[in-house]
């Protein structure tokens, strides 16, 4: 890996970027304890992005302008989001750990530039898992304390930029990771011109922070953590078992396939899984999505017992469905993970395997607005099981997330990629750039994948 970071890129800076020492919110420590939806994600590896921008003005890159402006943009963003310029720490007297910021504490930066093709790089088909991995910064984890977020800017010469960052998954989930981002891209546009301009964010993009708002009578905190420890070393509640699994089985030599849905396959699909039914359900475009990639999943795998379970798994946001209903702008982990399961014969039938898969998909997603904390208990279990079914499918990120929304003043990225789906085997989900539609990504051996690729692009054309 370091072989393939120093042949790809030349690291110009390691820096540290704080909020601004004059900044009241900088001026003293500042914790937040860690609730039961943060200790769920203890030990998940970092989630990781990164956004292709091509610049309207190569002259942008050269000078140091747009990175000295990143830098003091960034150093404004953190006064607002403080807890991301600190650290996980576990105090010895504490019986779970905490985020914590400190005067001083600061972001890692790098700094890079690269002669690859940036072409090459910010566009979707299949490519080798490994290959963006220079782009994206470490989250590497000291004796005391683990880092929340790391960030990389590289520069493409004359083409273009890459902004990639890294969050510990145990603070930080997708919905907020995002805030983070768009403010960061607000308070650049709006200081562009004049650096020292006031600068206020808009209530959606403005952090919640207050974490008495997150019930928890049953104490699955301490039931989540107490779990993770026996994993680790649990006769040391420390700062070793913040350390995440750095890589949940995905080899370096799978590779990551990117495809898309447009608006018009998503109504072919709500057709054909509803064609059976008299009365049709209206299934969302993720139901159906999440459907369909499944199916040709499962059938890429080339499962032989038909009778074999297989578990689809997705993230929730609870935000709107907690009571009480937690502020839209929360910033921490606020979701669960949840699934269905099915038989293998029952998805590759041809007729009615996307009405069953979407069917099962939608009745669980119904049923979260009734009791959605249920089962808490049991997730890291279940979790546990699901490892011994032959097939696990499982989507992480949210068309709904907006990733391609994230515009600096230079326009939409060209291209977003969620790496970590690399070191965890999951299929990421997105807005497309075109702003209908969906596109996902996922990672596969490379038989397996072009088999997904045949059968993705065969099955739409026959719907």
């Amino acid at each position: 890996m370091e072989n393939l970071k120093a042949n790809l890129v030349r690291v110009l800076e390691v820096t540290k970027v704080s909020p601004p020492p004059a900044s009241p919110s900088s001026a003293a420590d500042f914790s937040l304890p860690f609730t039961y939806l943060d200790a769920l994600f203890l030990k998940i590896p970092p989630t990781e992005r990164l956004f292709f921008y091509s610049l309207p003005d190569p002259q942008l890159l050269d000078s140091n302008s747009i990175v000295t402006h990143l830098k003091h943009s960034l150093s404004l963003t953190l006064q607002h989001f403080l807890p991301l310029a600190g650290n996980l720490v576990w105090p010895p007297e504490s019986p779970k750990p905490t985020v914590l910021y400190s005067p001083g504490d600061a972001v890692s930066l790098t700094v890079a530039e690269t002669d690859a093709d940036f072409t090459h790089f910010s566009c979707t088909g299949i490519r080798t898992v490994e290959e963006c991995r220079p782009f994206v910064p470490e989250l590497p984890a000291a004796d005391d304390y683990v880092p929340v977020m790391a960030l990389q800017i590289t520069l493409f010469q004359n083409r273009g930029l890459s902004i990639g960052i890294s969050n510990h998954h145990a603070f930080v989930d997708g919905k907020s990771s995002i805030m983070f981002l768009k403010s960061w891209a607000h308070i650049f546009k709006h200081t562009q011109n004049n650096p020292e301009s006031p600068i206020t964010l808009p209530p959606e993009l403005t952090p919640f922070f207050d974490r008495s708002i997150i019930k928890d009578p049953k104490g699955i905190d301490l039931l989540y953590i107490n779990y993770w420890l026996k994993k680790t070393n649990p006769t040391d509640p420390s700062i070793k078992s913040l350390k995440y699994f750095p890589n949940l089985g995905v080899s370096s030599e799978m590779v990551r396939g990117t495809f898309e849905l447009t608006r018009t396959d998503i109504e072919n699909l709500r057709k054909s899984a509803t064609k059976e039914d008299e009365s049709p359900t209206r299934f969302s475009s993720f139901v159906l999505a999440f459907a369909y990639i499944s199916i040709c999943a499962v059938k890429s795998a080339r499962i032989e017992q038909k009778n074999k379970r297989v578990y689809l798994g997705f993230y929730a946001d609870w935000r709107a469905r907690l009571d009480p209903v937690v502020p839209t702008n929360y910033f921490g982990n606020c979701g669960g993970s949840h699934g269905v399961f099915a038989e293998a014969g029952e998805l590759e039938d041809d007729e009615k395997g996307l009405g069953v898969a979407s069917k099962r998909i939608h009745e669980t997603i119904q049923r979260l607005d009734e009791n959605v904390t249920k089962g808490a208990e049991e997730t890291l279990s279940k979790w546990e099981k699901v490892e011994e079914e032959i097939k696990f499918v499982g989507v992480v990120g949210s068309p709904r997330l907006g990733v391609y929304g994230l515009d600096f003043g230079w326009g939409k990225p060209e291209n977003v990629k969620m790496v970590s789906i690399e070191r965890t085997g999951s299929i990421s989900l997105a807005d497309r750039r075109t702003g209908d539609g969906i596109e996902f990504s996922l990672v596969l051996s490379q038989p397996e994948m072009l088999r997904f690729a045949s059968i993705f692009s065969d099955g739409l054309r026959t719907l």
